[in-house]
């Protein structure tokens, strides 16, 4: 059997965004598991602070400014799973600047 090279080109395309919506796919669902990654990696760091682990404080602004930055890097070094590290990078970011925004306004409040 004989392909075309219009048939041939056109199954290299539609391989070419078949890997570009399943490479989104793992980007936007990394977002959504890193907001909630986030968001508890903060709420973590919060009551560690509360328990009275660090007479200063300086060790919770460390642990929350650090840690949603630090777990999903290792993801960055496969390329198989990069996709995911980028989104929950991205959603990890989200959520600390969302808590951060918070914290503020619950420190102005006071």
């Amino acid at each position: 059997m004989y392909l075309s090279a219009d048939m041939a080109f056109s199954i290299g395309l539609l391989a070419g965004w078949l890997a570009l919506v399943v490479w989104l796919v793992c980007v936007v669902l990394g977002v959504v598991i890193g907001v909630f990654a986030g968001f508890f990696l903060w709420v973590f760091a919060a009551i560690l602070f509360s328990l009275g682990v660090s007479d200063t404080g300086n060790e919770f602004l460390f642990f929350a400014a650090v840690a949603p930055l630090v777990v999903p890097a290792p993801l960055l070094i496969w390329q198989a799973t990069r996709p995911w590290g980028v989104g929950l990078l991205m959603g990890t970011a989200i959520s600390s600047i969302g808590m951060s925004g918070l914290c503020a306004s619950l420190i102005s409040s006071v």
